[in-house]
């Protein structure tokens, strides 16, 4: 009960933010992400200063690595999210495309930066345990397991903030084409917010916070999302084929010598490159 509380609070709290505006939503998320990273900083540091940080590489068991693949998906997804907002951004079309890749090759590097920190430590977990949380225990004791759980709590409430952000303007969108009920596309007299859409979102928080746990809606929402590129995929190869199909047969031809007249240069290349590792 307490649990549920807590989480019904947060959401309805996030609600009110995003319903403010911009401005404040996203300023309250750039406290977010500070308060959750400066620990995972400190136990990187605190980690392969005092711990050895030659760890060695093993390839995950067969049965291990599916079991977590939908969640590896989910830690690399929604970072096109935030073109969701472009309306409301100043020069979209330089801040968008710098903040996407920046972003994307900041977070990889900082993942593969906490799993060495984690490795160097190698602490002892059970499996009720964060993983995390027991590698802060065995640097600084059970305090640093409490900040760490802390700090998790705020990355998914930053994320639970995130989503509020964007996904009403998704929907707003689609209202405006028409894809949706026309009052999805209402806007704020006061603040300039889709405020029904933000209040929709929210109320959909709160019934599948109590309905599953964070995990099993990230792999809901990976699920989603695979669909989306699924779909992307499918029609991409339908318009390649549907194109393909107007070109005439001497276009053919000559694709299948370029083809042919490729593929056995590679196999050559190959084929040399082998016999001049052999004899070395």
């Amino acid at each position: 009960m307490i649990k549920a509380s807590a989480v019904i609070g947060f959401i309805i709290l996030t609600t009110i933010v995003n319903l403010v505006g911009m401005r404040t939503s996203v300023g309250t998320l750039g406290v977010m992400t500070v308060v959750k990273l400066v620990p995972l900083v400190a136990l990187i540091i605190f980690g392969l200063a005092t711990r050895d940080p030659a760890v060695g590489f093993a390839v995950p068991q067969f049965g291990e690595f599916e079991s977590v693949v939908l969640l590896t998906f989910y830690a690399y997804m929604a970072f096109e999210n935030a073109t969701f907002a472009a309306g409301e951004m100043r020069n979209p079309q330089r801040t968008l495309p710098l903040a996407l890749m920046t972003t994307l090759g900041a977070v990889a590097v900082f993942y593969m930066v906490v799993i060495w920190a984690y490795l160097a430590i190698a602490p002892e977990v059970t499996d009720n345990e964060n993983a995390l949380s027991a590698a802060a225990e065995a640097l600084v004791g059970q305090t640093g397991a409490i900040v760490i759980a802390i700090a998790a709590a705020v990355s998914i409430c930053a994320n639970t903030l995130g989503g509020g952000i964007v996904t009403p303007r998704m929907t707003f969108g689609m209202a405006e084409q028409g894809l949706l009920p026309g009052i999805f596309a209402h806007v704020s007299r006061r603040f300039q917010t889709p405020d029904v859409s933000i209040l929709f979102y929210g109320g959909i928080a709160v019934v599948f916070s109590l309905w599953a746990g964070f995990a099993t809606l990230a792999v809901a929402s990976t699920l989603s999302r695979l669909v989306m590129y699924l779909l992307a995929a499918l029609l991409a190869a339908a318009s390649t084929l549907w194109v393909a199909s107007h070109a005439k047969s001497e276009a053919y031809e000559v694709f299948g010598f370029l083809l042919v007249v490729g593929t056995g240069l590679y196999f050559l290349s190959r084929r040399r490159s082998v016999e001049a590792a052999q004899a070395v």
